[in-house]
């Protein structure tokens, strides 16, 4: 890599941390009005370890190369909203359509050159009651750019978790951003 494109990659993390840090928290649900949000933030970003006995998904997460603190994040959730399925996206797809189709299911997407499968698999998603998870969300500009234009493109609650973006698509809920 060339001296000017390492300075723009630090540059740009360096700018990600700072706002990171200056960021005011909501630890104790302060400021989040949403019952949905409140439950979700309390139930499964305050958990630091799993919240009950299944390590099912956590295990599966950590094999594909997730790392401890958000896949413990990831089993809390399937717990907490008692998902029916779980799908691994850790390499690019053949073909989007097979994903998704019915309600109830939770998509990680953990592969970065799976990024130009992102909005097909969003617009399959919003249909019906299903949640998107995309690992390492910062991990470069291109990608940051396309996991905060998710959120503009399918309506759906999105939530900006450090190196986790979530995607709660529900019709019932009001489409919002939060960043915690």
């Amino acid at each position: 890599m060339n001296i000017l494109g390492r300075i723009r990659t630090l540059s740009f993390r360096a700018y990600l941390k700072a706002g990171h840090l200056c960021h005011v928290r909501y630890w104790r649900g302060h400021g989040i009005h949403s019952p949905f949000m409140y439950s979700i933030v309390r139930q499964v970003f305050m958990k630091r370890g799993v919240r009950n006995d299944s390590l099912g998904v956590y295990s599966l997460l950590r094999k594909h190369g997730m790392g401890p603190k958000d896949a413990v994040r990831v089993q809390n959730l399937y717990s907490h909203m008692r998902y029916n399925s779980i799908t691994i996206i850790d390499k690019v797809p053949a073909a989007t359509d097979k994903l998704g189709g019915h309600s109830g299911a939770l998509y990680v997407v953990i592969d970065p050159a799976a990024e130009a499968y992102i909005f097909p698999l969003a617009e399959t998603l919003s249909g019906g009651i299903n949640t998107l998870v995309i690992s390492g969300a910062r991990r470069s500009r291109g990608r940051n750019r396309t996991c905060h234009a998710l959120y503009r493109h399918a309506p759906c609650v999105s939530v900006d978790k450090g190196g986790l973006m979530y995607y709660f698509f529900d019709h019932r809920i009001q489409p919002a951003h939060y960043k915690l």
